[in-house]
Protein backbone atom coordinates (compact mmCIF):
# COMPACT_ATOMS: atom_id res chain seq x y z
CA UNK A 1 0.00 0.00 0.00
CA UNK A 2 1.10 3.26 -0.55
CA UNK A 3 1.71 5.93 2.40
CA UNK A 4 1.64 9.21 0.88
CA UNK A 5 2.37 12.36 3.51
CA UNK A 6 -0.26 14.90 4.02
CA UNK A 7 0.56 18.52 5.32
CA UNK A 8 -2.90 20.65 6.40
CA UNK A 9 -3.10 24.40 5.76
CA UNK A 10 -6.00 26.80 6.58
CA UNK A 11 -6.63 28.99 3.31
CA UNK A 12 -4.65 32.21 3.04
CA UNK A 13 -2.06 31.23 5.94
CA UNK A 14 1.81 31.64 5.21
CA UNK A 15 2.49 28.56 5.72
CA UNK A 16 0.85 26.99 3.32
CA UNK A 17 1.99 29.72 0.99
CA UNK A 18 5.33 29.01 1.37
CA UNK A 19 5.04 25.19 1.27
CA UNK A 20 3.45 25.60 -1.86
CA UNK A 21 6.04 28.00 -3.13
CA UNK A 22 8.74 25.22 -2.00
CA UNK A 23 7.47 22.65 -4.06
CA UNK A 24 6.13 24.84 -7.06
CA UNK A 25 8.93 27.22 -7.49
CA UNK A 26 12.09 26.14 -5.52
CA UNK A 27 12.16 22.51 -6.08
CA UNK A 28 12.08 22.64 -10.48
CA UNK A 29 15.39 24.87 -9.61
CA UNK A 30 16.96 22.02 -8.56
CA UNK A 31 19.66 19.91 -10.05
CA UNK A 32 18.65 16.86 -8.17
CA UNK A 33 15.72 15.93 -5.92
CA UNK A 34 15.40 17.88 -2.93
CA UNK A 35 12.13 16.77 -1.63
CA UNK A 36 9.19 14.34 -2.58
CA UNK A 37 7.44 15.67 -5.20
CA UNK A 38 4.04 16.89 -4.75
CA UNK A 39 1.31 14.60 -6.10
CA UNK A 40 -1.81 16.86 -5.32
CA UNK A 41 -2.68 20.12 -4.12
CA UNK A 42 -6.41 20.27 -2.95
CA UNK A 43 -9.14 22.32 -1.18
CA UNK A 44 -11.30 20.69 1.50
CA UNK A 45 -13.53 22.04 4.21
CA UNK A 46 -11.67 25.52 3.84
CA UNK A 47 -8.21 24.04 4.33
CA UNK A 48 -5.36 23.04 1.71
CA UNK A 49 -3.92 19.68 1.50
CA UNK A 50 -0.73 18.69 0.20
CA UNK A 51 0.03 15.83 -0.81
CA UNK A 52 3.81 14.44 -1.09
CA UNK A 53 4.61 11.03 -2.77
CA UNK A 54 5.42 7.54 -0.49
CA UNK A 55 9.07 7.61 -0.38
CA UNK A 56 9.01 4.84 2.49
CA UNK A 57 10.74 2.61 0.13
CA UNK A 58 13.71 4.03 -0.29
CA UNK A 59 13.95 6.50 2.55
CA UNK A 60 13.87 6.47 6.62
CA UNK A 61 12.93 9.41 9.20
CA UNK A 62 16.25 10.36 10.86
CA UNK A 63 14.45 10.97 13.69
CA UNK A 64 14.16 14.21 16.42
CA UNK A 65 14.70 15.10 18.70
CA UNK A 66 17.03 11.93 19.53
CA UNK A 67 17.74 10.61 15.90
CA UNK A 68 19.40 7.89 14.41
CA UNK A 69 22.15 8.95 12.10
CA UNK A 70 25.65 7.61 12.01
CA UNK A 71 28.59 10.56 10.88
CA UNK A 72 28.44 9.35 6.99
CA UNK A 73 24.63 10.19 7.06
CA UNK A 74 25.12 13.36 8.58
CA UNK A 75 27.75 14.37 6.16
CA UNK A 76 25.29 13.72 3.59
CA UNK A 77 22.77 15.56 4.89
CA UNK A 78 25.24 18.74 5.61
CA UNK A 79 26.20 18.60 1.49
CA UNK A 80 22.21 18.40 0.94
CA UNK A 81 21.74 21.34 2.87
CA UNK A 82 24.96 23.12 0.95
CA UNK A 83 23.57 22.01 -2.51
CA UNK A 84 20.30 23.42 -1.48
CA UNK A 85 21.43 26.96 -0.48
CA UNK A 86 24.33 27.18 -3.56
CA UNK A 87 21.64 26.64 -6.12
CA UNK A 88 19.77 29.71 -4.69
CA UNK A 89 22.69 31.56 -3.39
CA UNK A 90 21.97 35.37 -4.29
CA UNK A 91 19.23 34.64 -6.35
CA UNK A 92 16.47 35.63 -3.57
CA UNK A 93 15.51 39.43 -4.86
CA UNK A 94 13.38 37.98 -7.31
CA UNK A 95 11.02 36.65 -4.16
CA UNK A 96 11.86 39.51 -1.91
CA UNK A 97 8.15 40.79 -1.90
CA UNK A 98 6.74 37.20 -1.52
CA UNK A 99 8.76 36.17 1.81
CA UNK A 100 8.08 39.69 3.44
CA UNK A 101 4.24 39.52 3.05
CA UNK A 102 4.50 35.24 4.44
CA UNK A 103 7.07 36.97 7.32
CA UNK A 104 7.00 35.19 10.60
CA UNK A 105 7.33 37.26 13.77
CA UNK A 106 8.27 34.08 16.12
CA UNK A 107 11.09 32.83 14.52
CA UNK A 108 14.51 34.44 14.24
CA UNK A 109 16.40 33.39 11.50
CA UNK A 110 14.71 36.26 8.69
CA UNK A 111 17.00 38.90 7.20
CA UNK A 112 14.36 39.86 4.48
CA UNK A 113 14.54 43.20 5.77
CA UNK A 114 14.90 45.30 9.22
CA UNK A 115 11.36 46.21 9.74
CA UNK A 116 10.79 42.40 9.55
CA UNK A 117 13.75 41.95 11.66
CA UNK A 118 12.42 44.86 14.67
CA UNK A 119 9.45 43.56 14.77
CA UNK A 120 10.50 39.98 15.64
CA UNK A 121 12.74 42.00 18.10
CA UNK A 122 9.40 43.43 19.95
CA UNK A 123 7.71 39.60 20.02
CA UNK A 124 10.39 38.20 21.73
CA UNK A 125 11.09 41.05 24.46
CA UNK A 126 7.03 41.70 25.08
CA UNK A 127 5.71 38.25 24.13
CA UNK A 128 7.61 35.27 24.47
CA UNK A 129 9.90 36.99 27.27
CA UNK A 130 6.97 37.29 29.59
CA UNK A 131 4.80 34.27 28.85
CA UNK A 132 8.12 31.72 29.54
CA UNK A 133 8.87 33.57 32.69
CA UNK A 134 4.84 33.22 33.69
CA UNK A 135 4.87 29.47 32.23
CA UNK A 136 8.44 27.84 33.28
CA UNK A 137 8.46 29.18 36.77
CA UNK A 138 11.69 28.11 38.61
CA UNK A 139 13.22 27.17 35.31
CA UNK A 140 13.19 30.40 34.18
CA UNK A 141 16.30 31.13 36.21
CA UNK A 142 17.03 34.43 37.18
CA UNK A 143 19.95 35.57 35.52
CA UNK A 144 17.96 35.44 32.85
CA UNK A 145 15.81 38.39 33.36
CA UNK A 146 18.99 40.47 32.53
CA UNK A 147 20.74 37.72 30.07
CA UNK A 148 18.09 37.17 27.23
CA UNK A 149 16.57 40.83 26.92
CA UNK A 150 20.63 41.63 26.40
CA UNK A 151 21.04 38.72 23.85
CA UNK A 152 17.27 39.53 22.14
CA UNK A 153 18.65 43.07 21.17
CA UNK A 154 22.31 42.17 20.52
CA UNK A 155 20.72 39.37 17.78
CA UNK A 156 18.53 41.94 16.18
CA UNK A 157 21.26 44.63 15.96
CA UNK A 158 23.46 42.20 14.44
CA UNK A 159 20.84 40.85 12.24
CA UNK A 160 20.04 44.61 11.18
CA UNK A 161 23.89 45.24 10.22
CA UNK A 162 24.08 42.44 8.17
CA UNK A 163 20.89 42.79 6.45
CA UNK A 164 21.89 46.67 5.58
CA UNK A 165 25.40 45.17 4.43
CA UNK A 166 23.77 43.49 1.66
CA UNK A 167 25.98 40.12 1.85
CA UNK A 168 24.60 37.03 -0.38
CA UNK A 169 21.71 35.51 1.17
CA UNK A 170 20.00 32.53 -0.09
CA UNK A 171 16.67 30.72 0.03
CA UNK A 172 16.56 28.52 4.05
CA UNK A 173 14.64 25.33 4.65
CA UNK A 174 14.26 27.76 8.24
CA UNK A 175 12.77 24.70 10.36
CA UNK A 176 15.78 22.26 9.76
CA UNK A 177 15.75 19.27 12.45
CA UNK A 178 16.79 15.78 12.04
CA UNK A 179 12.91 14.82 11.71
CA UNK A 180 12.42 16.95 9.15
CA UNK A 181 15.03 14.97 7.07
CA UNK A 182 14.56 11.48 4.90
CA UNK A 183 18.11 9.65 4.91
CA UNK A 184 18.30 6.93 2.29
CA UNK A 185 18.15 3.49 3.05
CA UNK A 186 20.93 2.94 0.42
CA UNK A 187 23.52 5.94 0.32
CA UNK A 188 24.60 4.58 -3.65
CA UNK A 189 21.15 4.88 -4.69
CA UNK A 190 20.10 8.16 -3.31
CA UNK A 191 20.42 11.26 -1.75
CA UNK A 192 18.80 12.75 1.44
CA UNK A 193 15.59 14.29 1.17
CA UNK A 194 13.71 17.72 3.07
CA UNK A 195 10.35 17.95 3.88
CA UNK A 196 8.10 20.18 5.90
CA UNK A 197 8.73 23.11 4.10
CA UNK A 198 6.54 25.98 5.98
CA UNK A 199 9.58 27.95 7.11
CA UNK A 200 11.38 28.73 4.13
CA UNK A 201 12.19 31.96 3.67
CA UNK A 202 15.32 34.23 2.71
CA UNK A 203 18.47 33.60 5.03
CA UNK A 204 21.67 33.17 5.87
CA UNK A 205 22.73 29.14 5.28
CA UNK A 206 24.56 28.88 8.58
CA UNK A 207 21.58 29.16 10.23
CA UNK A 208 19.66 25.53 8.35
CA UNK A 209 23.12 23.92 10.22
CA UNK A 210 22.80 25.35 13.48
CA UNK A 211 19.01 25.04 14.05
CA UNK A 212 19.55 21.18 12.74
CA UNK A 213 22.52 20.37 15.43
CA UNK A 214 21.18 22.60 18.45
CA UNK A 215 17.61 20.81 17.71
CA UNK A 216 19.03 17.19 17.83
CA UNK A 217 18.89 16.82 21.27
CA UNK A 218 23.00 15.78 21.43
CA UNK A 219 25.05 16.05 24.97
CA UNK A 220 27.99 18.60 24.89
CA UNK A 221 30.49 16.57 23.29
CA UNK A 222 28.57 14.81 20.62
CA UNK A 223 27.42 18.37 19.51
CA UNK A 224 31.06 19.62 19.06
CA UNK A 225 31.75 16.43 17.17
CA UNK A 226 29.38 16.47 15.35
CA UNK A 227 29.52 20.27 14.84
CA UNK A 228 32.91 19.90 13.62
CA UNK A 229 31.68 17.93 11.28
CA UNK A 230 29.34 19.61 9.78
CA UNK A 231 31.09 22.85 9.44
CA UNK A 232 34.47 21.08 7.47
CA UNK A 233 31.87 19.50 4.83
CA UNK A 234 29.27 22.38 4.95
CA UNK A 235 31.61 25.00 3.68
CA UNK A 236 33.82 22.87 1.17
CA UNK A 237 30.11 21.86 -0.26
CA UNK A 238 28.92 25.13 -1.02
CA UNK A 239 32.21 25.70 -2.88
CA UNK A 240 32.37 22.50 -4.97
CA UNK A 241 28.59 23.62 -6.08
CA UNK A 242 29.48 26.63 -7.16
CA UNK A 243 29.46 29.92 -3.98
CA UNK A 244 32.52 32.08 -4.76
CA UNK A 245 33.85 34.79 -2.28
CA UNK A 246 32.64 32.43 0.81
CA UNK A 247 35.88 32.19 2.86
CA UNK A 248 35.78 30.08 5.75
CA UNK A 249 35.48 32.87 7.91
CA UNK A 250 32.46 34.73 6.66
CA UNK A 251 30.91 31.26 7.16
CA UNK A 252 31.99 30.87 10.76
CA UNK A 253 30.91 34.52 11.40
CA UNK A 254 27.22 33.78 9.66
CA UNK A 255 27.60 30.39 11.67
CA UNK A 256 28.53 32.69 15.16
CA UNK A 257 25.50 35.05 14.41
CA UNK A 258 23.35 32.15 13.62
CA UNK A 259 24.02 30.89 17.27
CA UNK A 260 22.67 34.31 18.70
CA UNK A 261 19.80 33.89 17.22
CA UNK A 262 19.17 30.78 18.28
CA UNK A 263 18.58 31.92 22.00
CA UNK A 264 15.65 34.28 21.09
CA UNK A 265 14.47 31.13 18.86
CA UNK A 266 14.92 28.66 21.87
CA UNK A 267 12.99 31.10 23.80
CA UNK A 268 9.80 31.22 21.04
CA UNK A 269 9.48 27.63 20.55
CA UNK A 270 11.44 25.70 22.61
CA UNK A 271 12.13 24.55 26.30
CA UNK A 272 14.21 26.05 29.63
CA UNK A 273 16.48 23.30 28.60
CA UNK A 274 17.08 24.34 24.79
CA UNK A 275 17.55 27.61 26.09
CA UNK A 276 19.79 26.30 27.92
CA UNK A 277 21.76 24.11 24.96
CA UNK A 278 22.07 27.73 23.34
CA UNK A 279 23.33 29.57 25.92
CA UNK A 280 25.77 26.86 26.30
CA UNK A 281 26.98 27.60 22.89
CA UNK A 282 27.43 31.19 23.14
CA UNK A 283 29.53 30.58 26.07
CA UNK A 284 31.47 28.05 24.11
CA UNK A 285 31.73 30.33 20.40
CA UNK A 286 32.76 33.63 22.96
CA UNK A 287 29.06 35.14 21.90
CA UNK A 288 28.31 35.67 25.47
Amino acid sequence: MTREFTKRHSIGSSAGEKELFAHEQMAPLMREPITPKLTSHRVVDKTRLFVTEDVSATHRCAGSPNPQISENELISVIETYARFHATLWGQTEQWASFFQQNACQTVSHEVTNTLTIAACERTFLETYLQQKRAAWGNAFLPEWNQQLPAIITRWAESFTIRCEKRKTLTLIHGDAHLGNVMVPRNPDQATPLLVDWEGISIGIGAWDIARLLHHANLDDDSLIQFERIALENYHRAVLQNGVTDYSYDDFSADYRLSILAYVPHSLAWGTSESVKVALRSLERWKLS
